[in-house]
C-alpha cells in the first residue's frame, strides 16, 4: 500500500509541475506574441510624435515667410539634430500646386517590423484652410500605425512630390 500512495503522489506531483511550467510557458511566449505584434504601432507612433512636435513651428513659419518649409529651411525648424529609433528623418515638403505644407518621416530600413520598414507618414496642412487643420496620411498598413493615419492612404499627389524629392537628392 505504501508503494501505491508513494506512486499516486509522484504522478499527481508530476502533473501539477507540468501544468505550472504549461501555465508559465504560455504566458511567456503569449506576451513575447503581443510585444511583437504591438512593435509596429510603437514605431509609428515615434514617427507621428516626431512629426506633431514640428506643427507649430511649420504655422509659424509659414505666417512669418507667406509659404511652407523645404528642405533648405529644416535647420530653422529644426534647431537640435537628434537620432531617432526607428525614424530615419523628418522632411519638410510643400506641393505648390495645391499649397499644402507636408511633415513627412521616413522610417529606417533597420527597424524590427518588416511592415514599417522605409515607409513614409506624412502629416499635411492645407494652406487654403484657415482652422490649422493638418491630417495623416501613410503607406503603412492601417493595422499597423498610429490611430490618425489609419484608413488614410498616401494620396498619389504626395507621393509625387517624395518621389520628386527623392529623386533631387539622387542627383545632387
Amino acid at each position: 500500500m505504501a508503494g501505491i500512495t508513494n506512486r499516486k503522489k509522484f504522478v499527481i506531483g508530476f502533473w501539477v509541475i507540468f501544468a505550472l511550467l504549461f501555465i508559465v510557458c504560455h504566458k511567456f511566449l503569449a506576451s513575447i506574441i503581443l510585444d511583437y505584434q504591438r512593435r509596429p504601432a510603437v514605431e509609428t507612433e515615434e514617427a507621428y510624435q516626431l512629426m506633431r512636435q514640428y506643427q507649430q513651428s511649420v504655422l509659424i513659419f509659414y505666417k512669418q515667410y507667406h509659404r511652407c518649409p523645404v528642405m533648405t529651411d529644416k535647420s530653422l525648424i529644426i534647431h537640435k539634430v537628434e537620432a531617432y529609433h526607428y525614424v530615419k528623418t523628418i522632411r519638410f515638403l510643400e506641393d505648390p500646386a495645391t499649397k499644402m505644407c507636408f511633415i513627412n518621416a521616413v522610417m529606417r530600413k533597420d527597424t524590427p517590423s518588416k511592415v514599417v520598414k522605409g515607409r513614409l507618414l506624412i502629416i499635411a496642412y492645407d494652406t487654403n484652410k484657415p482652422n490649422d487643420n493638418w491630417h495623416c496620411y501613410t503607406n503603412i498598413e492601417s493595422k499597423y500605425t498610429v490611430s490618425p493615419c489609419r484608413d488614410r492612404p498616401l494620396p498619389q499627389s504626395f507621393l509625387h512630390i517624395v518621389q520628386q524629392y527623392e529623386l533631387s537628392i539622387k542627383d545632387d
